[in-house]
């Protein structure tokens, strides 16, 4: 991998001008930014390097902006920030998101955060850096064009051209403006007189590699490295503090600084490095800027990039440590376990020079004695696991291993247990000797115990133990776990399903009386004037519709094609029988409303056989049944639309799951992408359905026609019911997720709805046939001659009809409803 510098962690010193990021050592971070072309000036890695167009600006690059860039109100102010995004604009011109770099001030012994903020187009630090309102969002400055960025002078270079002596270099309170790690104090002395370099930078990389290389890019006083060092976590040296270990040496570049530099050329350093056999990402590189023995120049560092690897390559392992000491010991540790010969080679290099140079290798053999050790066991795989419940399998093969590094005999068995699994099948163990290694191999498959218990355990592990046995007598008991996931799908619970049934067993009776009682007294005036075929219609379109609440209930815990099945079978039961009960009911009460009507009464009665016969027709069984039909065709129509194009699926939501994804609990609905509008259609017109039959109802009212025709009075109670359960539905099945309260609200609806319908129809036929019928309404006295009895007759007087009462044959009975039999038609 290639990585460049991501964060500067301390340098030795540098020309400090708060305002002014130029030559800083943030400009380190990131990729090269001064090796461009067509530039003359590149000594200085000047801010017009936008103008050449090979330059691309990059993410993290430091750049200058107007900090209030898009509000004419304001005077631009230029601040230092850094780009963090950049994207088209619908032109296809290049845009750029830039925020302003942290900036801090210091007060009262420590550093604030403040914000860079003036109205006079210019800024003086710490002056314009405000303390207050300092938030990250105030940093972003967005929609700029690449005419709106400048650059700085984009290289780091140390505060003094060359070596000063013994010198306190101090960066002061404005070398911490962009982040406590640049506050600088450095002596040139302390460490060229004893070390060979007069300045440093010490960066750090976004991941920790096994250095290869180092590339380094300088547009002015290149060649001043002189060492670079790795900094050792105090972990991995075995140590209570950090150390740096020397992984480059040597003596300024001068030759190539005159060939490069010195010509107007770039410089870049790419020498050999030792590479250390640990992982690091912290790194110090250290210049000679001395006339004497180093380059005296301004020594620009641009880039760093850090060449690691995540492998390590063949160990390098340092004869001289940091203090000179020679250390010719090497420590050797085997692999655990490890038994046998081991065979290595060593040859020594010089760390840093010419790599092809070496010493001829040598060989190492070491002898490892085997030791007593207990036998191993383990599973395949490692951490098993069952489903339980699942449409795949509730059975897991589990592969039990015994392992004897001794190659030694072993013997593996499985051992009973309380709360194994079922044991479904059991294979022979199978030997393998590898590499000194006895390894016995045996397949057991498993059933998962998918006891009800086991919804509480904490853990939903079950256990099974298998015993290793060596030839030394040794025993070992392995305990594998195996984690039983079982999930919870929420099923309808035993009450909610006994009350559903109950509901629907309730309206089935009702039913099934009622159709018995249509059926004995279906010769009784009170019977015969309700209309025997639309009762019975009536009654059964309600059972149809009952029939929806098994269905409701149905969820997969039978089988995923019966619930998908009974998805849309509730549909259709509920939609069909709600119709031929509403159609019925509407072409019952239009056929009394039109024999009661005055002017078709008069038609019926004294016109001629045409027009009798046409108006017969329209209150015909055979136009009314194709009136209902045409009704319940619509539902028919919307429901086969329904299933063949996108029908209601039983889909199952998990709410929550185990540690690798495995579901453990959820729930299941019916749905499909298409429901809501299928379902807006049926409420459509549905309610245009139940509106006309409640103007019928209204219509026959008004007409005070005798309820044991028509009762609209009663219908009524029962349209407004339905109505109102109807229109409280639709929010309701938003508002309730839980399906088991769904289940239940739902089987209710059904249920209020159907049976308010039977108890308002049947309930006062019942009550007219026992009591008798009050002259109470348009056709109450025909009734009540017709039953043998006078008013309030039982219903002994009810139960047989002396005859069959007839407009057509009794047009006497006119001039009780104030129609003059002898009047012009």
């Amino acid at each position: 991998k290639e990585l460049y510098v991501e964060k500067v962690r301390a340098v030795s010193s540098f020309d400090v001008s708060p305002t002014s990021i130029s030559y800083h050592p943030m400009l380190v971070i990131g990729p090269p930014d001064c090796l461009t072309k067509g530039l003359e000036d590149i000594a200085e890695c000047p801010d017009y390097r936008l103008d050449d167009p090979s330059f691309e600006p990059f993410i993290g690059q430091r750049v200058l902006f107007n900090r209030y860039n898009g509000n004419p109100l304001v005077p631009e102010l230029s601040v230092p920030g850094k780009i963090v995004k950049i994207y088209e604009s619908e032109t296809g011109e290049a845009r750029y998101e830039a925020e302003m770099l942290y900036t801090q001030r210091f007060v009262n012994g420590k550093y604030e955060p403040c914000i860079i903020e003036s109205d006079t187009g210019s800024w003086s630090y710490p002056d314009n850096c405000m303390l207050t309102n300092v938030t990250p969002e105030r940093r972003l400055v967005t929609n700029l064009t690449r005419a709106d960025l400048s650059l700085p002078y984009g290289a780091w270079t140390p505060k003094e051209r060359a070596y000063v002596g013994d010198l306190e270099l101090e960066g002061g309170e404005g070398s911490g403006t962009y982040g406590d790690e640049y506050v600088f104090k450095h002596n040139q002395a302390d460490t060229y007189l004893t070390e060979g370099y007069t300045e440093y930078i010490e960066v750090e990389f976004a991941e920790a590699l096994y250095p290869v290389a180092f590339e380094a890019g300088a547009n002015r006083g290149g060649g001043s490295l002189v060492s670079i060092k790795a900094l050792i976590p105090c972990e991995a040296c075995g140590d209570d503090e950090d150390h740096w270990q020397l992984m480059y040496k040597g003596q300024a570049q001068k030759e190539k600084y005159a060939e490069t530099n010195g010509k107007g050329f770039y410089f870049q350093f790419d020498e050999d490095i030792c590479r250390p056999s640990f992982k690091a990402n912290v790194f110090r590189f250290e210049f000679d800027t001395s006339a004497e023995t180093g380059i005296a120049d301004y020594n620009y560092l641009d880039y760093i990039k850090f060449v690691g690897g995540t492998e390590l390559a063949p160990a390098m392992l340092r004869t001289t440590g940091l203090d000179g000491a020679t250390n010719n010991k090497i420590r050797y540790i085997p692999h655990p376990e490890a038994y046998g010969q081991d065979i290595f080679q060593l040859a020594a290099f010089d760390c840093g020079g010419d790599r092809l140079r070496s010493s001829e290798p040598g060989t190492i053999t070491i002898e490892i004695l085997p030791q007593k050790d207990d036998p191993i066991g383990y599973t395949i795989p490692s951490e098993p696991s069952i489903v339980c419940g699942t449409d795949e399998s509730d059975d897991i093969e589990l592969v039990f291993v015994a392992e004897q590094l001794d190659g030694e005999e072993i013997s593996l068995s499985l051992l009973d247990d309380e709360d194994i699994a079922e044991v479904v099948s059991r294979g022979s163990p199978y030997y393998v000797e590898e590499s000194g290694r006895t390894l016995v191999n045996m397949t057991i498959a498993f059933k998962a115990n998918c006891d009800p218990a086991l919804d509480s355990a904490p853990d939903r592990k079950q256990h099974v133990r298998f015993e290793l046995k060596d030839g030394a007598g040794s025993t070992v008991v392995v305990d594998a776990e195996i984690l039983v996931i079982k999930e919870d799908k929420n099923y309808i619970s035993p009450v909610t399903l006994i009350t559903t049934y109950s509901m629907f067993g309730f309206n089935a009776l009702a039913c099934v009386l009622s159709l018995l009682w249509i059926f004995v007294y279906r010769e009784s005036a009170v019977v015969r004037a309700a209309q025997v075929p639309f009762l019975a219609l009536i009654v059964f379109g309600a059972f149809i519709s009952s029939l929806a609440i098994i269905f409701i209930t149905v969820d997969d815990s039978i089988s995923q094609e019966f619930a998908d099945f009974s998805c849309m079978a509730t549909v259709w039961l509920y939609s069909i029988g709600f119709m031929i009960t509403t159609a019925a009911l509407y072409a019952k009460l239009y056929r009394i409303e039109r024999l009661f009507d005055l002017d078709f009464g008069h038609r019926m009665a004294f016109g001629d056989k045409e027009s009798r016969e046409r108006y017969k027709n329209r209150v015909s069984q055979s136009t009314l049944s194709r009136h209902i039909a045409a009704w319940v065709a619509g539902d028919v129509v919307i429901c086969l639309v329904w299933t063949f194009y996108q029908p209601l699926k039983f889909e199952r939501t998990v709410t929550s799951t185990w540690n690798k994804g495995e579901p453990i609990e959820s729930y299941g609905m019916c749905d499909s992408e298409l429901s809501l509008v299928f379902v807006s259609i049926f409420i459509v017109y549905h309610l245009v359905a139940l509106f006309r039959l409640a103007r019928m109802s209204y219509v026959c009212t008004e007409k005070k026609i005798s309820g044991a025709f028509s009762e609209a009075k009663y219908i009524r109670f029962s349209v407004f019911g339905a109505t109102q359960l109807f229109l409280l539905s639709i929010p309701l099945m938003f508002v309730v997720s839980d399906p088991e309260s769904t289940v239940f609200l739902r089987s209710g609806l059904v249920f209020l709805n159907d049976a308010s319908i039977l108890a308002f129809l049947m309930v006062p036929k019942v009550y007219f046939s026992i009591f008798g019928l009050s002259n109470d309404g348009l056709g109450a006295e025909i009734i009540i001659a017709n039953s043998g009895s006078g008013s309030g007759s039982g219903s002994k007087g009810t139960r047989k009809a002396q005859a069959r009462p007839s407009f057509t044959q009794n047009p006497s009975y006119f001039h009780t409803v104030g129609v003059d039999s002898t009047a012009d038609p």
